[in-house]
């Protein structure tokens, strides 16, 4: 017969895969149909079928109606060569394979591209393969190796899971076996978040439960990588419906949140009939349809299984008495009865007392443990470990043990005055750790505001100096947060206002903390753009600040300085900005003198060194403008070395070289300086897509775009620059539309963007 060409090979297939379609096994109706046919015909219609009874599930299952037809792989890719096909993903095909070097015997998964995705998921699959390469779990498949074959295609070899997928592992399991494969997976999901990576397509076909059984959760190919790789466009592949969340089935990309709702139907699988009340509320819960009423994690998840196997009551349900008076009984009934039998004997009102002084003193020492642990956690522990590198990951479990013991401290009946002053004190540190902008936090804004009210709240309750204090810097605080992580100007003025009052109520306030309100204040007034306000805000936190060379008032003193130095700026007086941002230099760089090894030191003076070069690229010497930049950029690459997962570093980065680009761009070399801003902007992007609500990174992306397109209007390039100014007020609608805006927005961005536009842009 003669040679056929591809397109006729896939229409011929396709005709006969329809004739076989309504009976598969039909050996003498499938004989008729390739009778006569071109062999590859028929070695391609003999590959499909052989497929689709294959008992594996390596490694994932096929979409739904799609019978996907491979093209040849090589014979070999590095030590493995292909043997057989295992399946398809959303965009991989799946070979089983063995090594072939002789070194030892090794049968492997190998995950390939397929040909005609090729330049649409290469780059996707180059992310899978760094995600996997950072896991090392045993519910997780290990990736072994991972390249190119000869031929250009993309490939990843996988360990080799011999085992079936979950629903059909624990349809012969009894509850209890059930529940321990699906802690399995809560484990490795877990894993790979505290890793900053979200699965996305979490179901029965990507986890395989071997002989021995070990589940083992595979496919990380449509993963959303948290961190700035997720930068590289991961394809989201087949979404299985049964499974997803609605904001997955909306097209959003995969999020924690939405691990959690598919584990929450995985739940429901692996139980089963057997799941009862319990069990179910646990899964209506992680399944909720609002994020906000879902588990906010994987550990949280799993800390209410814990419960259901304690037999204690649930987050899932609601704690009315009578529930936790049943749970209650139900773990007691052989004390109960005990009991019962010896007021029989003793007598009630001697076995109450005996019973109750037991209680008091076993509180007391567990209360006592509680106030010592939180102290050390948090104002001894956590800032030995803020002094050593890559300790992040470390400092959230210290941070998540320490908000255990504190939230006990603030729920707690004790009339033991210190003991609610003790607690507000450790949330407030607590606070500043989660969530501070500008600072080494753990970027956790949310956890940060609740417990700052929760420490108003229990101050506010006392009229005594010593908690008066506390409640004025929980005030200043607050402001803090609402004004810099929430852009929440009525928040934080009304902070702000309730902090004034104690200025002149008799309250005992230090100068310290009297020019951390006036530099708030001066913050405020910057935010709405009363910069003549700002300024003497400034000049009055700057009267109270006495020299020194403490490193709490150094740091005070060049914020205030750099507070004054923007409203100069804003007021075009632009010779006292930059007097006053160099002013600011100063006392960080006695502080680095004193302090060489603390990082926080050298985050404030690239921070500053940057506001110093922003000023003196339109009112001074831009040559100076960039080596103060490039010294900035040095100091935060410092930064990011001893803690690479160091966000607001990140942020920083990207903000240092938007301006670089811009220095670039005054000194003439345009199309280095805009590539520079265009990489710098997209960082801003791909932090807000990893968070659409964190509007601190979607204000930062709208305002280095709007930075980029005003550099490309003066220079004429006004194709890109209206595209660029028309994004720009996009974004800004969306920051209006979330209640974020501020005057300065509309008086400085939105106007002169709106003018561009109707000046150069409207002719197209």
């Amino acid at each position: 017969m003669t040679d056929i060409g591809g397109s006729e090979i896939e229409r011929r297939v396709l005709q006969i895969m329809e004739e076989l379609a309504d009976d598969p096994d039909d050996a003498d109706l499938r004989a008729r149909l390739l009778a006569g046919e071109d062999p590859a015909v028929v070695d391609r219609v003999r590959r499909i079928i052989g497929m689709a009874s294959l008992s594996d599930a390596m490694p994932t299952e096929w979409p739904e109606g799609l019978a996907v037809m491979f093209a040849d792989p090589p014979e070999r890719f590095g030590a493995f060569r292909f043997v057989a096909p295992l399946g398809s993903g959303g965009m991989g095909e799946v070979w089983r394979g063995e090594r072939c070097d002789g070194l030892f015997d090794q049968t492997v998964a190998i995950k390939l591209i397929q040909s005609h995705l090729r330049v649409r998921a290469g780059e996707a699959f180059e992310a899978e393969r760094r995600i996997l390469a950072r896991f090392e779990h045993p519910n997780i498949a290990r990736l072994i190796d991972g390249g190119n074959t000869d031929d250009g295609r993309a490939c990843l070899v996988m360990e080799y899971v011999d085992g079936e997928p979950l629903d059909a592992a624990c349809a012969s399991l009894p509850l209890a076996g059930r529940i321990a494969l699906f802690r399995q997976m809560l484990g490795a999901v877990a894993y790979a978040h505290g890793r900053l990576v979200a699965h996305g397509d979490l179901k029965p076909g990507n986890i395989l439960v071997d002989r021995d059984g070990r589940a083992r959760l595979l496919d990380f190919g449509i993963a959303r990588l948290l961190t700035d790789e997720a930068g590289a466009v991961l394809l989201s592949g087949v979404v299985t419906s049964g499974y997803a969340s609605p904001a997955r089935l909306a097209g959003a990309p995969p999020s924690i949140a939405d691990d959690v709702f598919a584990l929450g139907r995985l739940l429901e699988v692996s139980a089963g009939d057997a799941q009862g009340r319990e069990l179910a509320a646990i899964a209506r819960k992680a399944t909720a349809l609002d994020e906000e009423d879902r588990y906010a994690s994987v550990p949280d998840l799993s800390a209410d299984l814990d419960r259901w196997s304690r037999d204690e009551p649930l987050a899932a349900i609601p704690r009315t008495w009578l529930y936790v008076a049943r749970k209650f009984v139900r773990r007691r009934w052989k004390g109960l009865l005990v009991s019962a039998a010896l007021l029989g004997v003793l007598g009630y009102a001697g076995w109450s007392y005996q019973a109750a002084e037991r209680e008091r003193i076993e509180a007391s020492a567990r209360f006592d443990d509680a106030r010592g642990t939180a102290r050390y956690l948090l104002f001894t522990l956590y800032d030995e470990l803020v002094a050593h590198p890559r300790t992040l990951k470390l400092r959230r479990q210290v941070a998540g043990v320490a908000q255990r013991y504190l939230d006990r401290l603030a729920g707690s009946r004790s009339t033991v005055p210190e003991v609610k002053l003790e607690a507000a004190q450790g949330l407030l540190r607590l606070a500043n750790v989660q969530g501070s902008p500008g600072m080494a936090s753990l970027g956790d804004g949310k956890a940060s505001r609740r417990n700052i009210d929760t420490a108003i709240a229990l101050l506010q309750a006392r009229n005594d100096p010593a908690a008066r204090a506390i409640l004025f810097d929980a005030l200043l605080d607050s402001a803090f947060l609402a004004q810099n992580g929430e852009s929440d100007e009525m928040r934080a003025a009304r902070d702000l206002a309730s902090a004034k009052t104690m200025l002149t109520d008799g309250s005992a306030l230090s100068n310290y903390r009297k020019s951390r309100y006036y530099l708030a204040q001066s913050s405020v007034d910057r935010w709405a753009s009363h910069n003549d306000l700002a300024i003497r805000d400034a000049d009055q936190a700057i009267a109270l600040l006495r020299a020194s060379d403490d490193f709490d008032t150094l740091k005070l003193r060049s914020k205030v300085f750099e507070r004054k130095a923007d409203a100069l700026y804003y007021l075009h007086r632009h010779k006292e900005a930059m007097a006053s941002y160099r002013a600011a230099v100063v006392p960080l760089e006695l502080a680095l003198a004193r302090f060489p090894a603390n990082i926080e030191v050298r985050r404030r003076l690239a921070h500053i060194r940057w506001n110093l070069a922003t000023a003196l690229m339109d009112y001074g010497d831009p040559h100076e403008a960039l080596a103060l930049l490039d010294s900035a950029v040095a100091e935060i690459r410092v930064v990011l070395a001893f803690e690479p997962d160091d966000d607001d570093a990140q942020r920083r980065l990207a903000m240092f070289e938007q301006s670089r680009g811009e220095t670039l761009v005054i000194l003439g070399q345009l199309d280095k300086g805009f590539a520079v801003m265009r990489s710098s902007a997209d960082e801003y992007r791909w932090a807000w897509q990893r968070n659409p609500k964190d509007m601190r990174s979607l204000r930062n992306y709208a305002v280095t775009l709007g930075n980029l397109a005003d550099e490309q209007g003066k220079h004429g390039r006004f194709g890109d620059a209206c595209a660029n100014w028309r994004t720009y007020l996009r974004l800004y609608d969306l920051i209006e539309k979330s209640g974020h805006l501020a005057e300065e927005d509309r008086t400085e961005g939105i106007s002169p963007a709106r003018k561009n536009v109707q000046q150069h842009c409207l002719s197209g």
